[in-house]
């Protein structure tokens, strides 16, 4: 009984010594993160991370709500309100509103409202996405990190007390990330465009914008056999192994 007891509670202390050591070493690993963000970025994060987590259909109002905030903030501040993130917030947005017209039938009588909405930000996300894209093309890393350091001085009084050589490289590894993230996130607006017009009985533009997307991100399933259907052709099987672990792709 003894041994046993000396065992358990040696596993005790073994269990409760890797619990402390996790949260610790995940506590100085978020703030490292966290100290090369941005400060005014670490609210829209959060943001972004309530609208992931929730129930799109269930809680629409809250959803809609939460993008509008982060609209908000991100058009308050120079550096990013014409950034890719404004694209993030008019694509998740739309998707909110086809969504609700497509899927919920409280919302029936409204469904030419909901799509001329989510028409409107996703029109408003293809430029977003389309000069970003033009933006970063035309910018290089020397120029880019002037630029930023630029308007990080701006608003030196956000940045006291903070590296802003880190955050600039944090920021330029964020861009780059993006610049091969935002066509895919472009595919998904083409899509959801598509969307509204098969469901408006315009079918030779839904054809023409599945088509586009598709040559954006030729791994849009969705795109891909919603085209097949509209074409009279069969939807293609994805197999369990693309199920578990999809192509990576935006967060709309």
């Amino acid at each position: 009984m003894k041994n046993i007891n000396k065992k358990t509670k040696s596993l005790i202390i073994i269990l409760t010594f890797t619990v402390i050591s996790g949260l610790v070493f995940a506590y100085f690993y978020y703030r490292n993160i966290n100290d090369n963000i941005d400060p005014r970025l670490i609210e829209t994060q959060k943001i972004l991370a309530d609208f992931d987590n929730i129930n799109k259909l269930d809680s629409s109002f809250i959803a809609i709500d939460l993008m509008n905030e982060l609209e908000q903030k991100l058009k308050e501040i120079d550096l990013y309100h014409n950034s890719y993130e404004i694209g993030v917030v008019y694509n998740n947005r739309a998707s909110v509103y086809l969504m609700l017209a497509v899927y919920n039938d409280e919302y029936k009588n409204m469904k030419d409202s909901l799509f001329n909405m989510a028409l409107a930000d996703l029109s408003k996300a293809d430029d977003i996405y389309n000069n970003w894209i033009k933006w970063k093309a035309n910018i290089n890393d020397t120029e880019l990190k002037i630029y930023l350091k630029t308007e990080y001085n701006k608003a030196s009084n956000v940045f006291k007390n903070k590296d802003i050589n880190s955050i600039i490289e944090h920021r330029i590894k964020d861009l780059k990330l993006a610049e091969i993230e935002t066509p895919r996130r472009l595919s998904v607006v083409y899509s959801n465009i598509a969307v509204i017009k098969r469901h408006t009985n315009k079918l030779d533009d839904a054809i023409a914008y599945y088509t586009k997307s598709l040559e954006l991100w030729s791994k849009n399933h969705e795109a891909k056999n919603n085209l097949n259907v509209l074409c009279g052709k069969e939807r293609e099987k994805q197999s369990v192994i693309n199920k578990m672990f999809p192509s990576k792709r935006d967060i709309e």
